[in-house]
């Protein structure tokens, strides 16, 4: 007849699964302790993607990181792949602890709803602090992210200034037409026309996924990526660029006041915003 556990034993073997389940959640985050997990660096968006798409690509035990993205913290403990992350380490959890009572003559293991809220409870609390730090961010990161947008409308000034005072004094009058555009447009666009930029993986390698601009007309897209191939071996500050990688990602922001209708996408475009005759040009520029 099996022995019945006593409370006090119960009580002994949570503690001691909770031990086993700390440690199994520190090490497969590769942290120090539990504390600092909430300061790692979260699961990129292309790894969430093909997660959506396969989850055979969900998370692992050996490199395991979290998914923040959610816009609150109920949205963030209920996504997928946090849960998948939850039964993964708890399924791990109750392995070890029945090869380890197997034979032991130990009390009787915990339950799998048990090694369930055990994990869930300790993620949980991760999340809840990594939240908590994303929201004290989200100021910080929109600063630099405007900084970054004016640090690019800068940079494409003056390589068009530049560019087209070589085409002047080359007697490139063409080129000299071209540049003297392209300064108009980012002029016109300004800060808030140029793109924003995400960190994100691919391969195993940091890059910067360049995002788009729903109000923008496409053809910019192409018409910035030719200026900032003029020169793109440093950074803000000199540090040297990572590798920029343009997604379909859209960033869905107002288009600035007062600009021409021709440098819109189709959907902004508003025949009230533009003279014709000077959208005619404008159509004649962006072909060349």
């Amino acid at each position: 007849m099996p022995r019945t556990t006593t409370p006090g034993e119960k009580h002994s073997a949570k503690k001691v699964a909770g031990d086993l389940v700390r440690e199994i959640i520190r090490k497969s985050f590769a942290a120090t302790s539990l504390e600092h997990i909430s300061e790692l660096e979260p699961v990129s968006a292309n790894t969430l993607h093909r997660f959506r798409t396969c989850p055979e690509e969900g998370p692992t035990l050996s490199h395991a990181k979290l998914d923040t993205s959610g816009k609150n913290l109920s949205e963030i403990k209920q996504s997928p792949w946090n849960q998948a992350l939850i039964y993964r380490i708890a399924r791990q959890a109750e392995s070890v602890a029945r090869n380890t009572h197997s034979g032991s003559g130990s009390t009787e293991p915990l339950q799998q709803s048990e090694w369930d809220k055990l994990v869930a409870d300790k993620i949980y609390r991760i999340l809840r602090k990594a939240h908590s730090h994303k929201r004290t961010d989200d100021t910080s990161l929109a600063k630099h992210s405007r900084s970054l947008r004016d640090w690019k409308m800068t940079r494409r000034q003056a390589i068009a200034t530049i560019e087209q005072q070589d085409c002047k004094d080359n007697g490139d009058i063409e080129g000299y037409e071209c540049w003297g555009f392209i300064l108009y447009a980012v002029t016109v666009f300004g800060i808030d026309g140029m793109s924003d930029e995400e960190d994100d993986e691919e391969n195993g390698e940091k890059v910067k996924s360049v995002l788009d601009l729903g109000f923008r007309r496409p053809e910019f897209r192409t018409l910035f990526r030719s200026v900032d191939s003029r020169d793109v071996a440093k950074g803000q500050g000199g540090r040297k660029f990572r590798r920029r990688v343009e997604v379909s990602k859209i960033v869905e922001r107002q288009p600035p006041r007062n600009i021409p209708c021709v440098f819109l996408s189709p959907g902004f475009q508003s025949s009230s915003n533009a003279v014709p005759q000077e959208a005619i040009q404008l159509e004649a520029d962006l072909a060349r």
